[in-house]
């Protein structure tokens, strides 16, 4: 399996491949990669019966065929909704006339998310995508280690944001107790006309010094 990123962000998307790259003349989509095609030449190939070496071809290829199908829907049922579509396969024409899967490619969805908490979940996925095969390639390996590199990004992101908010409710709570410590305007005016009540005279009495 092979891996290629498309777009300009490095997480905009990458293509799950099975195979190597190669040239196959007989390919559906030359776009994907393949495995090597195994070569037929035409002195193999008659009408009828197949001939012993024909029938072990044809059993390889069923057998490709088998473990690319596979390979390629461990990825997609692993990727869930981020699968863009199900797996592009590449045929090979065998010596019976039947086309057989010898390649193939999903691509995955791994644009970051509106949130750094649904980047964080998005990329745990990918990386269960990447490594959902039995036996996955080093180009699988790649692409979990993006996707845990993806999930580390989106881990700090959340950590920073929970800080700053931690900060402004600190700040907050700060301010509130500054405010509720200073006494108001009234309260003060009042103590001192209570200060400064004269019982003979009924009338509040200040004292102006110049």
């Amino acid at each position: 399996m092979e891996i290629s990123g498309i777009g300009q962000d490095v997480f905009s998307a990458y293509t799950l491949r099975y195979g190597n790259q190669g040239n196959i003349p007989n390919s559906q989509n030359s776009a994907s990669a393949q495995m090597p095609r195994i070569s037929i030449s035409s002195s193999e190939l008659r009408p009828g019966e197949l001939s012993p070496e024909e029938k072990k071809l044809v059993e390889k290829l069923k057998q490709r065929d088998r473990e690319v199908r596979a390979h390629e829907q461990a990825h997609v049922s692993a990727a869930g909704a981020y699968a863009r579509g199900g797996p592009i396969y590449t045929y090979q024409t065998g010596p019976d006339g039947k086309s057989y899967a010898i390649g193939g490619e999903v691509r995955i969805d791994t644009s970051p998310e509106s949130t750094p908490e649904k980047t964080l979940e998005k990329a745990r996925v990918i990386q269960a995508a990447a490594t959902a095969p039995a036996e996955p390639s080093p180009q699988d390996s790649a692409v979990a280690a993006q996707a845990a590199q993806m999930e580390a990004q989106a881990a700090t992101e959340i950590r920073e944001k929970k800080r700053e908010e931690k900060e402004e409710n600190e700040s907050g709570s700060s301010s509130n107790n500054r405010s509720n410590s200073l006494p108001s305007l009234s309260e003060t005016l009042q103590k001192l006309y209570d200060q400064s009540f004269d019982p003979k005279e009924n009338q509040p009495s200040f004292s102006l010094l110049a």
